[in-house]
């Protein structure tokens, strides 16, 4: 009888199987919640479900890595997906629509410029794992050194007069020492640049590409006026720093210099300036837009999207929506500033309410992403190209954006 007995409770055993459900990302876990991350991150999980086990993986020079498993078949479950990428990889059929599997309510639930990166052609492939916004961000000691109240302007020709008084040559040696304005237009190009000039872009009603008729319109009148409103910021008004004048790169960095009066900013650089302790004080605001154009921001992020060959769907699937339980909305939320579904916020995000968070909520009503297109990674560098061109080079703003226009072009139709 005890044989019997031990025979069935080993057979249980054997049947009671887990299921290793694993995810990559390239992002830092490990640093943002300590050493016990797994616990913090997926404890309440692996408790509700003993018979799944979750295995994440912070993946080292990710596109490179991500590019060879995804040629080899060798997908985790779920894995990291910047958001300008889900066309191609649901095009790819790298991506499980997940319409299926999460409920809508939660699926709505996601701030606007994060839901709009999880949908393609009218399916769901992802949900939000961290997403930020456009502010202006101004420091009101330089207003005030220059005579100025401390109120930002609210459209784009207030950059320029106000700009035009924050720029100051301020040891009189015939070199400008306090930049206006600043926008990252990068140096050698990037992402960021790319973030910043679309919005520029879109807020003058202007688009990359015709989501109508899937061809280029960069080179169209009112995506020119944004090139030449840039282009006046720096070379007509010159009240902002052409790259190499302010030798620090980046936005988060430059701004604690205390010579950029005013920037076009990036909501993640908020908490990032936070959490550095940074002395300078300084203020957001809504960023300006054309007053004959459109109230609109950027916004970009990281998703969390289901492997489409995945052999483990059920596991996965429960883990997919944990990935979109309050429990890691608040976790991830808190560590990068913005919290992903608007219903969580006034519970789990009380700050939401209180400057500069307040400023960055009011901002993601009014999110639109960089183009959608599976063909991304070309009309990115195209445009950023034709910015260069145009704005740092010799060739006019007509002639570099009907070449980013025909780049565009020929790639789509290949």
């Amino acid at each position: 009888m005890v044989g019997c007995m031990f025979m069935i409770i080993l057979s249980g055993m054997v049947i009671a199987k887990v299921t290793t459900v694993r995810i990559w990302t390239p992002h830092d876990f490990d640093i943002r919640f300590g050493e016990n991350y797994h616990e913090v991150l997926f404890g309440p999980f692996e408790k509700g479900n003993p018979d799944i086990k979750i295995e994440w993986v912070r993946v080292a020079q990710w596109e490179q890595k991500f590019r060879i498993a995804a040629a080899a078949g060798q997908l985790p479950n779920i894995f990291a997906v910047d958001g300008v990428n889900i066309p191609a990889y649901a095009d790819r059929d790298l991506l499980a629509p997940l319409d299926d599997f999460i409920p809508r309510e939660v699926l709505e639930d996601y701030q606007k410029g994060c839901h709009d990166e999880m949908v393609w052609k009218g399916e769901t492939y992802a949900v939000g794992l961290e997403t930020n916004t456009s502010v202006l961000t101004y420091v009101p000691d330089l207003f005030e050194k220059a005579g100025l109240p401390a109120t930002p302007p609210r459209y784009w020709d207030g950059i320029i007069t106000t700009g035009q008084k924050l720029t100051r040559d301020l040891n009189n040696d015939g070199k400008i020492d306090q930049w206006g304005y600043d926008i990252y237009m990068g140096v050698g190009r990037g992402e960021g640049a790319m973030w910043d000039q679309t919005n520029f872009i879109y807020q003058k009603g202007g688009e990359i590409i015709d989501p109508e008729t899937n061809r280029a319109v960069c080179n169209e009148p009112k995506a020119l006026e944004a090139a030449q409103f840039i282009w006046d910021i720096y070379n007509k008004y010159e009240i902002a720093a052409k790259p190499g004048q302010v030798p620090i790169p980046s936005g988060m960095e430059k701004l604690a210099t205390g010579r950029i009066a005013m920037t076009f900013d990036n909501s993640a650089f908020l908490l990032w300036r936070a959490k550095m302790g940074l002395k300078l004080e300084f203020k957001c605001a809504l960023h300006p837009w054309p007053k004959d154009g459109e109230h609109v921001t950027s916004c970009g992020g990281w998703l969390f999207s289901m492997w489409k060959k995945t052999k483990d769907e059920a596991a996965t699937v429960k883990v997919m929506n944990y990935l979109t339980s309050p429990h890691i909305i608040k976790l991830l939320g808190d560590s990068y500033g913005v919290p992903m579904r608007k219903s969580l916020v006034a519970e789990l995000f009380p700050r939401a309410s209180e400057a500069p968070w307040d400023i960055v909520m009011e901002e993601m009503k009014y999110t639109k992403p960089r183009p959608r297109s599976p063909d991304y990674p070309i009309i990115t560098d195209a445009i950023q190209e034709a910015f260069d061109r145009a704005i740092f080079g010799d060739v006019s703003i007509k002639e570099a954006f009907d070449r980013a226009a025909q780049r565009i072009d020929e790639v789509i139709a290949k």
